[in-house]
């Protein structure tokens, strides 16, 4: 994993690079193109003007929940104990049992709650136009499923008995942070490069 995304964040930059003397290039020898150059007191400008606002986006903060999602998952041995029952390597225990009933209840509770505030008439989060897209529900439906999973991960982590200590329990939001820089640093690379060639183009 870290050897491809090692490789992964070599190519996104040296398409950065590419794109930044193909568009020098090509505005030198065709000045009334349309094509901007990244090379130049306009491209500069743009490039550190606008750096933060182009990184700061819902997608960002999306990472950021699913990485904490996916740690939750893993550290609370959920994702173990499944695959183990699946590949039939192992019976669930009688803790285990219980602690997919309690979630297999609060995962009810929480449809249950989810179409009672977005699917009823008026829900409240609903457009002014009756529409779930878009819609407050749209826009947070990634954010819900996070925490959703989040607190399913820790239901059976707790009740299961994997998740028995403060220390353990912190564990599992901060393991991800493990590899969130690296998921971190892809982000800027792809969402730079996407917005450079916007710019480059003029879109």
């Amino acid at each position: 994993m870290k050897r491809f995304c090692a490789i992964f964040s070599i190519v996104l930059m040296g398409l950065q690079l590419l794109l930044i003397l193909a568009s020098w290039i090509v505005s030198a020898v065709f000045p009334s193109s349309p094509i901007h150059a990244l090379i130049g007191s306009g491209g500069l400008r743009w490039f550190i003007g606008t750096f933060a606002n182009n990184l700061a986006s819902p997608l960002l903060v999306y990472v950021i929940l699913c990485s904490i999602t996916y740690s939750s998952i893993v550290k609370s041995g959920l994702i173990s104990c499944v695959a183990s029952a699946m590949a039939k390597k192992q019976s669930f225990s009688m803790q285990q049992k219980f602690a997919f009933r309690i979630m297999l209840i609060e995962f009810v509770l929480f449809v249950a709650g989810v179409i009672f505030i977005s699917a009823m008439p008026h829900a409240i989060l609903l457009s002014v136009t009756g529409a779930l897209f878009p819609s407050s529900f749209s826009s947070g439906l990634v954010p819900m499923i996070c925490f959703e999973l989040f607190v399913l991960s820790m239901i059976y982590g707790i009740v299961g008995g994997e998740v028995n200590t403060l220390e353990k329990f912190w564990n599992c939001i901060i393991s991800g942070a493990n590899f969130l820089p690296a998921v971190c640093f892809l982000y800027i690379l792809i969402i730079q490069l996407f917005y450079s060639t916007c710019y480059v183009l003029g879109i």
